[in-house]
């Protein structure tokens, strides 16, 4: 007897899960985070290596920079280097980035606009290159052959 009444419970339940409908849930690709996974390790091995004292970083002075883009970003950058008592060089879209600066550039653009921001960034200031932007970053430093940055 109560073999039976356990295997209707189970047919009951059974049955009124079928019944309702099945619960869908739309996820937006907007809303889904977006993570980055980078195949060259070099960055990760200089980073373990300064922690175990292989490598040391010698510290650099903050000095002026050159900043590509005058969003948000690119004005709270400027703010903080005209706090500091710096002049950085903020320039716009299709500005060429001045070779003879001797601060990092930092690129405050969107993801799309960062392949034009490199093309007119002189070979001998692509390792000065400081990445503030949102997408994945790997694939355009393949292209562009960019090994040095990992800023």
């Amino acid at each position: 007897m109560l073999l039976v009444s356990l295997a209707a419970g189970c047919l009951l339940a059974t049955s009124a899960l079928q019944r309702s409908p099945p619960a869908r849930r739309r996820c937006s690709r907007s809303r889904l985070p977006t993570l980055q996974v980078n195949s060259d390790s070099r960055a990760t091995q200089e980073y373990f290596d300064f922690l175990l004292g292989k490598t040391e970083i010698e510290p650099t002075e903050d000095q002026p920079s050159v900043i590509v883009g005058g969003g948000k970003i690119g004005e709270m950058l400027r703010e903080f280097g005209e706090r500091r008592g710096f002049e950085d060089v903020v320039l716009g879209r299709g500005e060429a980035i001045p070779a003879g600066h001797p601060g990092p550039v930092y690129l405050a653009v969107p993801a799309a606009e960062l392949d034009a921001a490199i093309e007119l960034c002189p070979e001998e200031k692509r390792d000065d290159l400081v990445f503030l932007s949102d997408g994945q970053l790997e694939p355009l430093f393949q292209r562009h052959g960019l090994y040095g940055p990992c800023q």
